[in-house]
């Protein structure tokens, strides 16, 4: 990965989470989330070979820094179709088109922030392109040791299967989530809620849950401890609203 650090903001390129240009440092979606299941309305894909909006495969993220009094701005571009094997041409991407986002988030006070996205995409299979439209709109709350992330998105597919026949499918989704860490604690607590609706059939969020859905909610809560700078150990519990199933995750994060 390449990365550069100029007066007016970072550049990264190489693999890098595309999901860091949407969203504050400290929710589920940074490089280095406290909670293990991680918003879930940033994943799914509407369709089998629809556009996949991947966390871990952008081409480059450019964090532009405060461009006006309280207001960041973040830009990206990725491929769109996730992080897998190479093809037989030794190419990741498995058509021309590129996709692209931009973050805008502006602190109101020392402890309310707003934001709104925008991302565009296109991909093509069998000569048919489908288009791709996300609009979102995130806040972060903090009051002490107590921090309330959340967002919503709304998104357009107007060929998720590449049928050329077919309606222009809808999703909207969000998320909420509640961090607790008290000061000077090397504890940490946290709940997460992930919800996300389609108005067909076509909804997968790869999370090992079942396709072809049009609801996906479920629920998450936790703890974790620092024990050094550098290692820290995590509990989580989620449940899925819809198919009645619970994930239990016990594990350690560490660095070297």
């Amino acid at each position: 990965m390449l990365k550069q650090i100029t007066a007016a903001g970072n550049f990264d390129a190489g693999e890098v989470r595309w999901c860091r240009g949407m969203f504050g440092e400290d929710a589920a979606v940074r490089e280095d989330p406290l909670v293990v299941r991680g918003t879930d309305v940033l994943l799914p894909a509407l369709g089998e070979r629809g556009f996949a909006v991947r966390p871990d495969e952008v081409l480059a993220v450019a964090d532009l820094g405060r461009v006006a009094s309280g207001l960041s701005l973040r830009a990206g571009v990725f491929n769109g179709n996730g992080r897998g094997e190479a093809q037989a041409d030794r190419h990741f991407d498995n058509d021309p088109f590129k996709n692209f986002f931009l973050h805008l988030s502006r602190d109101l006070t020392g402890n309310v922030r707003l934001g709104a996205l925008g991302l565009v995409g296109r991909a093509e299979a069998d000569g048919v392109r489908n288009r791709t439209t996300m609009l979102g709109v995130d806040a972060t709350v903090s009051v002490g040791p107590v921090e309330l992330n959340g967002q919503y998105l709304y998104r357009e597919d107007d060929s998720p299967t590449f049928d050329p026949n077919e309606l222009t499918a809808t999703m909207q989704g969000g998320f909420a989530e509640l961090l607790i860490r008290p000061t000077g604690s090397r504890w940490y607590g946290f709940g997460l809620y992930n919800r996300v609706t389609s108005d067909r059939p076509l909804l997968d969020v790869r999370l090992g849950t079942a396709a072809d859905i049009t609801r996906y909610e479920t629920v998450s809560a936790g703890i974790g401890r620092l024990e050094r700078r550098n290692f820290r150990w995590t509990a989580e519990a989620t449940r899925d609203r819809v198919q009645k199933t619970w994930r239990w995750t016990l594990g350690i994060v560490t660095a070297f």
